[in-house]
């Protein structure tokens, strides 16, 4: 099982936890703050900005692919391929 070093019980400071977070993949801060951006954009209920919305959601589903091809997660892989059937019939729906 893969677990993530930001959240490894031996961590004991928050240098500890700042270092560990520090050695994530770029992919994963990618995908992770794209997809918080694309769900404050959606949150807003302006249909103007859904597009913005759904390419942050794209973005994100992409760099969550590569993260979980790299660090051999199946699991956050097949998920993010359903998420990107998603994101595109969101895409598709609002134009």
């Amino acid at each position: 099982m893969v677990q993530s070093p930001c959240f490894n019980k031996g961590m004991k400071t928050l240098t500890d936890i700042k270092t560990a977070c520090q050695q994530q993949s770029r992919y994963a801060w990618i995908g992770s703050l794209s997809g918080l951006i694309g769900a404050g954009i959606l949150s807003t209920g302006n249909p103007d900005m859904a597009v913005m919305g759904w390419c942050a959601f794209l973005v994100s589903n992409i760099g969550w692919i590569i993260e979980s091809t790299l660090s051999r997660n199946p699991t956050i892989f097949i998920m993010q391929l359903g998420f990107v059937a998603t994101t595109v019939n969101g895409l598709s729906n609002s134009f």
